[in-house]
């Protein structure tokens, strides 16, 4: 990723909906090997360029403003996560959605989402603190 943010940066000097998506990838990763610190930096980065570049209300940012949900929410943020949640809402509201179903139908995938999130990370804690209990024996 560090390579690819390089590339990026000098090809479009460091703005572009591209290089937002690049942080938006690294910060998934950095969340997978379990350091929610970096995955969020990694995801404000993204939201950050991807905001300047496309602006605030565009459609775009909704992948972005969801991870942050989610790692918002495991990192006990919980008002930043509604910060999130509440702008991501206000953006597919504006999009061309055909009915409110829908929109509620969004609003509730989001939402399971960074549950899941939360979940695992309780779950990986869990795991963990079995695995030194049994090792410490």
């Amino acid at each position: 990723y560090k390579r690819c943010v390089a590339i990026y940066t000098r090809i479009f000097n460091g703005n572009h909906p591209q290089l937002g998506a690049v942080y938006n990838g690294w910060g998934l990763a950095e969340e997978q090997r379990g350091d929610l610190m970096a995955a969020c930096d990694m995801f404000e980065k993204s939201l950050a360029i991807r905001k300047e570049t496309l602006g605030e209300n565009h459609q775009d940012l909704v992948p972005t403003l969801s991870n942050l949900v989610g790692i918002y929410m495991c990192i006990d943020r919980m008002e930043d996560a509604m910060m999130m949640q509440e702008w991501m809402t206000k953006i597919v509201s504006q999009t061309d959605v055909p009915s409110e179903a829908e929109q509620a139908d969004f609003h509730l995938a989001a939402t399971f989402n960074s549950q899941s999130r939360v979940a695992r990370r309780d779950l990986v804690h869990i795991l963990v603190s079995e695995w030194f209990r049994v090792a410490q024996r």
